[in-house]
């Protein structure tokens, strides 16, 4: 797996990324205590990029789930719409 250092998708602070899912997906570590961990595809990153109400609404989400020991996994559905669910961290 390979990790970098970048801005967070959703808060522009330093994150650490690390690729899953053959690529298709980062797994995000963000410094930021008001954002998190959070798992997004690279068409979801693109698709938020410049929706700065849509980054928002998912970094609350990325919190919630992240007090509840889980990680939300951010994707671009079969339906062409952005899906966010959260799952347990591994």
């Amino acid at each position: 797996m390979n990790t970098t250092a970048l801005l967070c998708v959703l808060c522009d602070h330093q994150a650490r990324f690390t690729d899953t899912d053959h690529g298709n997906r980062s797994y995000v570590a963000c410094s930021d205590e008001a954002c998190g961990d959070y798992e997004i595809s690279k068409r979801a990153a693109k698709d938020i990029a410049s929706n700065a109400e849509r980054k928002a609404a998912l970094r609350h989400l990325v919190v919630q789930a992240n007090a509840k020991g889980e990680v939300l996994e951010i994707v671009i559905g079969p339906d062409g719409q952005l899906q966010a669910t959260s799952a347990r961290k591994p």
